[in-house]
């Protein structure tokens, strides 16, 4: 799919998909397209620009990222819920032979018959 095609799906406030678009390289034409804001050109080094984009109530799975991000929201809401690193020990990762970065609990509604541990996080 062109990306201007998933734009217009993506903007079509009456489709009820859920759109979801994770680019972890670029097309050289929008990456010319993006501004680094001052903040982070001063406070950190830019490695790589990745592009996340969600619609229509996407979910991401709890999970560790293994570089530092800086998140931008454009229109809309994302909930976040964050564990301290000293607790991942809680998070059952690598459960059921998912990524060692990833937990199958999910953080708004944990289900601590299955995993009790997650009390403590």
């Amino acid at each position: 799919m062109k990306f201007s095609d998933f734009l217009d799906k993506f903007d079509d406030r009456n489709d009820e998909h859920h759109y979801y678009l994770a680019e972890s390289e670029l097309n050289k034409n929008l990456e010319a397209d993006i501004n680094e804001p001052n903040l982070t050109k001063q406070l950190l080094e830019l490695d790589r620009i990745n592009l996340w984009m969600g619609h229509g109530g996407t979910v991401s799975s709890a999970h560790t990222d293994s570089q530092d991000n800086l998140m931008c929201i454009v229109t809309g809401f994302k909930r976040f819920y964050i564990v301290s690193p000293f607790h991942g020990v809680f998070l059952s990762r690598g459960y059921n032979r998912s990524p060692l970065n990833y937990s199958p609990i999910n953080f708004a509604e944990p289900d601590l018959k299955k995993f009790p541990s997650f009390a403590n996080a």
